[in-house]
């Protein structure tokens, strides 16, 4: 079973961590948020989407400029894979397309799975985060 499944246990847990982690990260001196990598570094800068502001809320941790690019690497007992496709998943959740995050939480509702209107762009995300709040939502009174 996926690490981040395991750990988080619903998806509507998972998408806490990205609100929680995005907010974190834009606050941070050394990190800007990039929607369109899942982390490089430039001139002592972070960049990350989404999906690296989440897998740092969930593991508790800063990736510095050293670790930002090989960060599927850097966790001791965690499969590369898992965070590969943890943030292949929120990726796509990010461009309205939760169907792989339910996917990966075993979440079956073509209902809940369907295309959703939001788009998070390293420019506009703390305005589409509302959308993404209300499907939250959803998911939880769905019990997921």
């Amino acid at each position: 079973m996926n690490y981040f499944v395991k750990t988080l246990g619903k998806p509507s847990t998972a998408i806490q961590a990205m609100f929680d982690g995005l907010h974190a990260q834009d606050d941070r001196p050394g990190f800007e948020i990039q929607m369109t990598t899942f982390g490089y570094e430039a001139a002592g800068i972070c960049y990350g989407c989404a999906a690296t502001c989440t897998v740092q809320q969930v593991m508790g941790i800063n990736f510095t400029p050293e670790e930002v690019e090989r960060h599927t690497n850097i966790f001791k007992g965690i499969e590369s894979d898992d965070v590969a496709t943890f943030e292949g998943a929120l990726d796509k959740l990010r461009k309205g397309e939760p169907y792989k995050l339910l996917e990966l939480f075993s979440v079956c509702s073509s209902g809940l799975a369907s295309r959703q209107d939001w788009y998070l762009t390293s420019r506009d995300w703390k305005e589409a985060l509302p959308k993404v709040e209300a499907y939250r939502d959803r998911l939880i009174a769905a019990g997921h």
